[in-house]
């Protein structure tokens, strides 16, 4: 019980010298909370989405398999696909690099059970992409390659996934067996996952087979892209090279003419991408570039640390120097150092934790909401112990400096000259740590003004409609219906009616709906290959793929989009197919650059024999999923067109009301459920939010980059301030004296201010070169802003030159202002 004893009672004499100077230790430990709070929770951050291994087994052998037309591009790139879901049977045979593969195919569904009706985001995928997942069933099973059900979609097994099983089912275990109605079909629960992955990005509620008879009956439909489990040793570049051996082959596989087209004309490859890199590559940058800026405050409380120890050894040199004269031993005074830093990192210790984990929970609550495993944010024991370690780092540099910067014990006690003298070395090193912090502002600073300086130049982007007023919500109708009517003729005349009785509604000005609205989260326009008429098939030019948008009357009116030349689409255009069709104006410069586009024809190659669609109209560009980039060509057809062969069978509304859009909810549904009860009304959201949530993540990066900075720039002026402060706090005997033998005052401020301003110039130079240095590694992050942009740097430059000033101002004053009969009586 000695030692214990011994180490509480050194605990003790910590705490009562600590208490003797509250002001140091106040600021040691707010400095070195800050510290760790920034680089900790940053660290968890990254450390959850961008380093811990998915949540899979082996994941560095899981990829992603996509497939792109070198010969067909969409804005001068490459046009790009999941694949044919013909592929994925012809790999799995064929290929010797692979252990396993299976497809995924994303949608919108709507389920009716003794709950209600719902509305979820479903998925069909074949048994392989459970297996290459390497996904368990926690109830139930998995699917299998075949499944005993009928032809219709869905093949009468569903897999409920944990999510929709704990919200809608109250975690039972019973769910497996029973019955769900989905899309007008009724299905079985087969099994409940055992949990969700952060693949696909998007959850999915609950998932429907795709077995082989079904891809072997329909080999040439696309799916979003394919899973596969490599076998060991193998990457994606070997991967790729044996996959693009095999789309040779695909012809003499898939009898379609699509396909034939994509392979010979389009020049078919794979694309195969570390199933790492598709879930965190698009933000793995950014979430680096925070951590750098989380270690940037770390370094500047470091710095400021450094400082404020140095003035407590000045003001503890006598104290020090009389305890070794009277024999007290090096080692003793050592513990006491240790003793009093490792109490007070302790202290900024459990503060930091405390503080990094509210923030990481703020994050989880409030980040972005497109932000990859976000749910998996914590701050976990890799965490705990980067933030252990970086508080030993600093209990053992607080001691150092205490430690073994000692003064010779004659000097400190034979006057104030020999201090002085002996703390030349330490104000150097204070100047050097107060000038560092300055420069860390301003390289944080810099970044953080030019990512702002992005996200205005991204907001003043015209997305082309206006979302002011605009509330979108997505209406899916049985599949089922559609089916059994052949096809065409009974969802849409539900959609005509919903529409009606919703412009009927007074505080509603416009309806209208469409395959998808802007922004939209769960959907978004496809693409087809158009050809002008009058341009002969061996033309030699190079194919283009448009979006392809199919929209009803009322949905370019409600949005705003102008109407150019021509008409936008009736009702007429749909009830008896007409196959006139919209184009913006991007799409009619591209087809016809030197003439009008009205009344022009276009043709579709990726459908052979199909009838020519007829221009009726020219309108604005609209932007449909980023601001970023050149406008979105878009080809507007009806919803039913000459070739379709299905109805769509889920749409998004766009209502433009005259009172805040979020107060006609309820008398939506309520419309809705009077017309079809066991339709739900879904992704309900305004289209102002839609375009906010576009910029979210950067405006996520705005916030911690100017945290960030705010902190560092508040640390580096205090940290001038205390030098110049404690630099005249040492001379105010001189200026005592120079003002009694009849010195000015304003020559003293000068004197003052000028040390000051060496400091800080030297600070701000360095901080400018390395942010010109460094500006680079935000260029994937920024829009519309050169890296050296002049408004940013200057503004950095005035408001860091105007809080050095005041910062150097104040002690200067303070010089300017000793009373020379006080330091005389004094001495």
């Amino acid at each position: 019980m000695q030692p214990i004893d011994n180490h509480w009672r050194g605990v003790r004499l910590a705490a009562r010298r600590l208490r003797r100077s509250p002001g140091h230790s106040a600021a040691v430990v707010v400095n070195l909370t800050l510290g760790i709070t920034a680089f900790t929770g940053l660290f968890a951050v990254l450390y959850s989405i961008v380093v811990r291994p998915l949540p899979y087994p082996e994941p560095d052998r899981l990829m992603l398999v996509e497939h792109e037309m070198l010969g067909i591009t969409i804005e001068g790139e490459p046009s790009r696909f999941g694949g044919f879901q013909g592929q994925v049977l012809h790999y799995a045979q064929r290929s010797r690099s692979i252990e396993e593969i299976g497809l995924y195919e994303p949608y919108d569904a709507a389920i009716e059970d003794e709950y209600g009706p719902d509305y979820v985001q479903a998925g069909a995928a074949s048994a392989g992409y459970f297996r290459a997942l390497g996904a368990r069933a926690e109830h139930g099973r998995l699917f299998e390659n075949e499944e005993p059900a009928t032809e219709q979609a869905g093949g009468g097994a569903i897999l409920l996934g944990r999510g929709i099983w704990d919200r809608r089912d109250d975690a039972d275990p019973g769910v497996v067996g029973t019955a769900l109605r989905m899309d007008g079909i009724d299905a079985e629960v087969v099994g409940v996952l055992a949990a969700q992955g952060p693949f696909p990005a998007q959850p999915v509620s609950l998932w429907t087979p795709r077995t082989d008879t079904q891809i072997r009956a329909t080999p040439q439909l696309l799916v979003r892209g394919m899973v596969v489990r490599a076998i060991a040793g193998v990457d994606a570049a070997q991967l790729q090279d044996e996959l693009d051996s095999l789309i040779a082959e695909l012809p003499g596989q898939i009898d379609d003419s699509f396909v034939l087209r994509a392979v010979e004309q389009g020049r078919l490859r794979s694309v195969v991408t570390p199933l790492t890199e598709v879930v965190v590559g698009q933000v793995a940058g950014s979430l680096w570039l925070l951590m750098g800026a989380g270690g940037l405050v770390l370094l500047a409380a470091m710095a400021n640390l450094t400082g404020l120890q140095l003035l407590r050894r000045e003001t503890q040199r006598r104290e020090v120097a009389v305890r070794r004269a009277l024999g007290a031993p090096r080692s003793a005074l050592a513990r006491q150092h240790l003793a009093d830093a490792a109490l007070l990192t302790a202290t900024a210790l459990a503060a930091g934790l405390a503080a990094a984990t509210a923030l990481v929970t703020w994050l989880r609550a409030s980040g972005p909401q497109d932000l990859p495993r976000a749910a998996e944010l914590v701050v976990g024991s890799e965490a705990i112990l980067v933030a252990t370690g970086v508080a030993l780092v600093a209990m053992a540099w607080l001691a150092l400096m205490q430690t073994v910067l000692r003064a010779d014990v004659g000097q400190a006690l034979r006057g104030s000259e020999a201090n002085a003298a002996g703390g030349r070395t330490q104000s150097r090193v204070r100047s050097f740590t107060a000038a560092a912090e300055l420069a860390l502002a301003v390289l944080l600073l810099v970044a953080a003004g030019l990512v702002l300086r992005s996200f205005v130049a991204l907001h003043a982007v015209d997305p082309g409609f206006d979302g002011d007023g605009v509330l979108s919500f997505r209406v899916p109708f049985p599949f089922q219906e559609i089916q059994d009517a052949g096809g065409i003729g009974a969802a849409t005349p539900f959609y005509d009616q919903l529409a009606d009785r919703l412009s009927a509604y007074p505080e509603i000005s416009t309806a209208g709906y469409a395959q998808c609205s802007p922004f939209a989260r769960t959907c978004g326009p496809a693409g087809l290959t158009l050809r002008s008429l009058d341009e002969p098939p061996d033309s030699g030019r190079e194919q283009r793929l448009f979006r392809i948008l199919q929209s009803a009357p009322g949905y370019h009116e409600t949005l705003g989009i102008p109407l150019l030349a021509g008409r936008l689409l009736e009702r007429a255009d749909h009830e008896e197919p007409t196959n006139a069709v919209v184009i913006s104006e991007a799409v009619a410069a591209a087809l016809w650059p030197d003439d009008s586009a009205l009344g022009r024809q276009i043709t579709m190659p990726d459908l052979p024999g199909s009838a020519p669609l007829t221009v009726v109209g020219v309108v604005g560009e609209a932007r449909h999923s980023s601001l970023r980039g050149e406008s979105e060509p878009t080809v507007y057809m009806p919803v039913i067109f000459s070739e379709q062969q299905y109805e769509l069978s889920t749409v998004t509304f766009v209502v433009r009301t005259a009172a805040p859009p979020l107060t006609v909810v309820d008398e939506i549904r309520a419309i809705l459920a009077q017309l079809r009860p066991d339709i739900p009304a879904a992704n309900i959201e305004t289209l102002s939010a839609s375009l906010r949530q576009s910029t979210a993540r950067l405006r996520f990066a705005i916030a911690i980059l100017t945290a960030a900075a705010a902190a560092v720039l508040i640390l580096g002026t205090t940290g001038v301030y205390s030098v110049i402060a404690y630099a005249v706090s040492l001379r105010r005997s001189e200026f005592g004296i120079r003002l009694a033998l009849g010195a000015d005052a304003a020559n003293l401020r000068g004197l003052v201010t000028r040390q000051a301003a060496g400091i800080a110039a030297g600070g701000l130079a360095a901080g400018f070169l390395a942010a010109a240095m460094s500006s680079r590694l935000l260029e994937s992050v920024l829009f519309g802003v050169a890296l050296t942009d002049p408004t940013t740097y200057v503004s950095v430059a005035g408001l860091l030159g105007l809080t050095a000033a005041i910062a150097c101002y104040l002690p200067a004053r303070r010089a300017a202002g000793t009373d020379p009969a006080a330091v005389l009586r004094a001495e």
